[in-house]
């Protein structure tokens, strides 16, 4: 089996080289178009795979996947979480672990950067020889068929980022670690009780906003998000304007998950506690968001706001658009700390971050 795919692979390669070598995976608006062949049964060593989330008929994977290469980012923060490496991945999703979480850099060390999130470079996919694929239909649908030319690809598909933790299911059931991710589970369930008994009944009414802001305008996330499950499940309640399902965002803001605003509109980011950020995927985007940020703080109609006039505004980190349990621990810190007002080491310690 591994030598017909290594055959397939070198025609693979071939035939991308004699075209630009990547493939473009950003502006794409096709979806899956061929669900792959019908398979009732798989050879030695393979077992068939069939999920809930899964886009494509039910393919032969192997039983015990070595050699992972993961192409969307809830997958790959799951997979860190599962303690599995995989042997390739984009450079963003990389860069960004390293950012949000600077105590497990070492954990991303050794995995090859298959390019930028922009096009995938198909040469340094191929060299990694991967005996599994992962990503998701909406970015990855339309190149199904080469990418499952390469390897067993798995595609997911998901309406809405709150639904993080089907993501996760979907992962462990490939990786053979359905049994880790049980354990994973109980320790973020034990954490959110933690939470929920520390933050007491008047605490536990103050409503939160989450606020991002980008180079060119400010963004608020609404329920159906990762950040606004979790917020969700520690019993906290949201401002108005970001107390949407992804229903009522779609008719509201023809959006999923999120919305933007206008700074002449900043009054929809207001709440009892505001957590707010700016990053980006590069160097230079974030710059901006931090500069427009600035400007931000300056602007006397963010002045007026009730959050910042209590002083009740709080810088966090890009893990608040996390995608998996890492993220949602580090998430369950800043909650910890600025609203039930107790250091989580004491009370609960993240089981991520243990120095």
């Amino acid at each position: 089996m591994q030598k017909t795919y290594l055959i397939i692979v070198y025609l693979v390669a071939s035939m991308v080289v004699s075209g630009c070598g990547s493939l473009p995976f950003v502006g794409t608006s096709a979806r899956l178009q061929d669900p792959g062949p019908v398979v009732t049964e798989c050879a030695d060593g393979l077992r068939l795979f069939e999920h809930a989330q899964l886009a494509t008929n039910p393919l032969c994977i192997p039983e015990e996947p070595q050699r992972i290469v993961v192409l969307d980012r809830l997958s790959f923060e799951t997979l860190m979480a599962l303690d599995i490496q995989p042997v390739g991945t984009y450079s963003g999703y990389i860069e960004n672990f390293q950012i949000n979480f600077p105590y497990l850099v070492e954990s991303v060390e050794g995995i090859t950067n298959l390019g930028a999130l922009e096009s995938l470079n198909v040469e340094t996919l191929i060299a990694t020889k991967p005996d599994l694929i992962i990503g998701d239909v909406d970015r990855h649908g339309p190149f199904y068929a080469d990418l499952a030319a390469i390897a067993p690809t798995t595609l997911y598909e998901i309406r809405h980022s709150g639904q993080w933790q089907d993501v996760a299911a979907f992962v462990a059931d490939i990786a053979n670690s359905t049994t880790e991710l049980e354990r994973i589970v109980e320790q973020y369930e034990a954490r959110i009780m933690v939470l929920q008994d520390t933050l007491g009944e008047s605490v536990a009414t103050e409503e939160i906003s989450v606020v991002r802001i980008m180079p060119n305008n400010v963004r608020l996330y609404a329920k159906d998000s990762f950040l606004g499950s979790i917020i969700a499940e520690a019993g906290l309640p949201r401002p108005a304007s970001q107390d949407l399902n992804d229903t009522e965002l779609q008719d509201q803001h023809n959006s999923s998950t999120f919305y933007n605003i206008s700074d002449e509109r900043i009054d929809l980011a207001d709440g009892d506690v505001i957590f707010i950020w700016a990053t980006g995927y590069t160097p230079e985007i974030a710059a901006d968001a931090e500069a427009r940020l600035v400007d931000l703080r300056d602007d006397p109609l963010w002045g007026s706001l009730d959050a910042v006039q209590q002083e009740q505004v709080f810088e966090v980190g890009g893990y608040w658009i996390g995608s998996s349990f890492i993220a949602a621990h580090a998430m369950l810190d800043d909650l910890f700390v600025y609203v039930a007002e107790v250091d989580p080491q004491e009370v609960s310690p993240n089981p991520f971050h243990t120095e």
